[in-house]
């Protein structure tokens, strides 16, 4: 982590600084990241804090319940249950957490309602730092596999494979045409509660984000040129398609980064940033074997330095980009913007298997 620009999540308000602890596997070591006050940030959406939810039970006593996915809970338990028992001793509380593999609510019961608040309130902060390490499992795509896309990118892998003979080129680095997609943002979501609360984001997203910014428009995409993501182009990992909006008046950077900034605010990314707009054509990787094969092109099998990232070799695209800097893909009309998930094969056409997705048509 960059100390100069420090991770931070946002609670009721109010910007956390993260400082990073130690995150293994459960049964080993693990320790509760350090949290701190870092600035007020009144004009982003905020994560409810569930107070309405805290409800006073026999004896005077205070009390709350709410779902964590069973991902997080060796995290909140800690080795020999010791961040748990930190946690109630500073927060004057007692905290139900079912045992490992096991679902249900964590619950919490305090002499107070402020007690209460922020027990529930520091455990969710210890799940937004988890989540920020855990290997990404699903992504929002914009679909770009239609007929005229597909056929431009099968010309251009044919005329590549004849004319560039060069080092590292082969058939088996090419993407799948009927995986062509731009990607938004990538998420985690470790059950099906955290799923359903995606899927519901993307309707509500529709609704506040995408339909002002169209204002019934048709969104269409023209693919054109080509890129490389690092510096040298003898020495390359990934060639993508660049990717502009037919429409002069709608900002495609614009466009998806209100839908990535949606999803921030949710607390369902942990990425604010400007998006790439891109469509993965080549990368070294889609010729690597791997355990799954959405592990291809979004993610290394893991985030952060738990596990090496998968090594690959690279290929010199110097002849590429000389003869087709500027090649014409195609243009299509943006149906639908998808939830696609990472493990599953396909949709029975190719493309990834969506947990959700919407209609723009």
């Amino acid at each position: 982590m960059d100390v100069l620009k420090p991770d931070v999540f946002v609670i009721e308000g109010i910007r956390y600084r993260v400082n990073p602890g130690n995150y293994v596997s459960y049964g080993e070591k693990l320790e509760e990241p350090c949290y701190e006050n870092y600035e007020e940030l009144p004009d982003i959406e905020t994560l409810s804090d569930g107070e309405d939810d805290i409800e006073q039970a026999e004896g005077g006593r205070y009390k709350t319940s709410f779902h964590i996915a069973m991902t997080y809970f060796a995290y909140i338990i800690g080795s020999k249950g010791a961040t748990k028992k930190r946690l109630e001793t500073e927060t004057r509380t007692k905290i139900f957490i079912p045992k490992i593999g096991h679902s249900g609510d964590i619950v919490i019961t305090g002499a107070s309602k402020k007690d209460v608040a922020s027990a529930r309130r520091r455990i969710r902060l210890m799940v937004l730092s988890s989540r920020k390490r855990l290997a990404y499992t699903h992504f929002i795509s914009i679909p770009m596999t239609g007929l005229s896309i597909q056929s431009g990118f099968m010309s251009f892998k044919s005329e590549v494979l004849e004319k560039c003979k060069d080092r590292g080129i082969s058939e088996n680095i090419f993407q799948n045409p009927e995986r062509l997609h731009l990607t938004i943002g990538l998420l985690v979501l470790s059950d099906k509660v955290e799923r359903s609360e995606a899927a519901k984001a993307l309707e509500e997203c529709k609704e506040v984000v995408i339909r002002p910014i169209l204002s019934g428009k048709k969104l269409r995409l023209v693919m054109c040129g080509i890129d490389i993501m690092n510096d040298e182009f003898s020495d390359v990992d990934i060639l993508y398609g660049k990717v502009n909006c037919k429409n002069d008046d709608i900002d495609l950077q614009d466009f998806v980064d209100s839908i990535n900034s949606f999803f921030y605010k949710k607390g369902l990314s942990d990425k604010n940033e400007p998006v790439k707009l891109h469509v993965t054509l080549m990368n070294t990787k889609f010729g690597v074997k791997k355990d799954t094969e959405e592990e291809e092109e979004i993610r290394p099998v893991m985030r952060g330095n738990n596990r090496e990232k998968k090594k690959s070799e690279t290929f010199d695209a110097s002849n590429i980009i000389k003869n087709f800097q500027d090649y014409y893909f195609g243009e299509e009309n943006i149906t639908s913007i998808e939830l696609s998930t990472m493990h599953d094969s396909s949709n029975g056409q190719g493309y990834y298997l969506a947990s959700a997705a919407i209609d723009i048509s």
